[in-house]
């Protein structure tokens, strides 16, 4: 988890920003 480039999750609890 986090790092789900190709599945963009509706929180960054990882450390990829939604944008």
């Amino acid at each position: 988890m986090g790092e789900n480039f190709e599945n963009f999750d509706v929180n960054p609890l990882g450390s990829a920003p939604i944008a």
